[in-house]
């Protein structure tokens, strides 16, 4: 079955025009968006595309058929969500995005368990993206690397997140008590695709870096433990992943070390939902900003 994710690709590939504007409005590298269509025709066991042209990307008649049926359901999801937050009586729903990955990781199975009878949808895209996604109404919560001022929101620190650079116990930075990212000059590092603002800071401050861009973490992390490539983490996914046998994390320090994330919520979010996220918020990181 194929997630939402897959489906905006797809339709953005086919509304595109071309696999290099696709992958700019989708905030991916070329390679990445290739890996990820042909991930879809794999999973769906259909030829969705014709690649006999060098260069061009053209729909197969069951890559129409899926595109159509792709962009219906995108259509019906949004639907859905819009009516039950805007029908009483029907259960509420809150969209939460994020601009790095691990903010929603913690967040949402609390959210989700003190509240319910609310369904929560969550995103995981840049600032510039969240930004508009608040301004338009369509996100009610976001964790984003900018504050955002008006008299209709509420805005706090939230936390910062710190880069480390994972280092396999032979790589000869692994004893490194810090380094800088335009330290780590043209080597291959690997890094996941969807993680929101950090793609784009790595790639402005360690401009050679050769960036092996996957699509999960799962896939990752089994490269990870194959071929001893060094990997990104931060403060926040250690709580979730842990470090390979003989990997080091070491700080990274300097331009694009840290993402300051503030939390933006509109001031006619579920009061109850405002005041749990502001008991969260990092310690003496909570005056409002409006």
């Amino acid at each position: 079955m194929l997630e939402t994710t897959q489906m905006q690709r797809l339709v953005t590939v086919a509304e595109s025009g071309t696999i290099t504007v696709a992958a700019e409005k989708l905030y991916l590298t070329q390679p990445a968006l290739s890996r990820a269509l042909r991930r879809i025709e794999d999973d769906l066991g259909v030829k969705l595309f014709d690649r006999s042209r060098k260069n061009e990307l053209r729909l197969t008649e069951a890559g129409e058929l899926a595109v159509e049926m792709a962009r219906d359901i995108l259509k019906r999801t949004a639907d859905m969500e819009r009516r039950l937050r805007d029908e009483g009586g029907s259960p509420a729903v809150t969209a939460v995005g994020a601009c790095t990955p691990p903010a929603l990781w913690g967040m949402l199975p609390l959210l989700a368990n003190e509240f319910p009878d609310i369904i929560f949808s969550s995103t995981i895209v840049p600032t510039a993206q969240l930004r508009s996604g608040i301004e338009a109404g369509e996100v009610q919560v976001a964790f984003m690397a900018e504050p955002m001022e008006g008299s209709s929101l509420e805005c706090y620190e939230w936390v910062t997140e710190q880069l480390f650079a994972v280092f396999p116990e032979a790589h000869p930075l692994h004893d490194a008590d810090e380094v800088t990212l335009a330290q780590l000059g043209d080597q291959r590092f690997l890094i996941q695709d969807h993680v929101g603002d950090w793609l784009d800071i790595v790639r402005r401050d360690a401009p050679n870096l050769q960036l092996l861009i996957q699509e999960d973490r799962a896939t990752l992390l089994g490269l990870a433990r194959s071929s001893a490539l060094p990997r990104f983490m931060s403060n926040m996914t250690m709580s979730f992943d842990n470090l390979l046998p003989g990997e080091r994390a070491v700080p990274v320090r300097g331009p694009g070390s840290q993402l300051q994330l503030w939390c933006v919520h509109t001031a006619d979010l579920e009061p109850a939902i405002a005041e749990y996220l502001a008991l969260h918020a990092c310690p003496d990181k909570g005056e409002t900003v409006r």
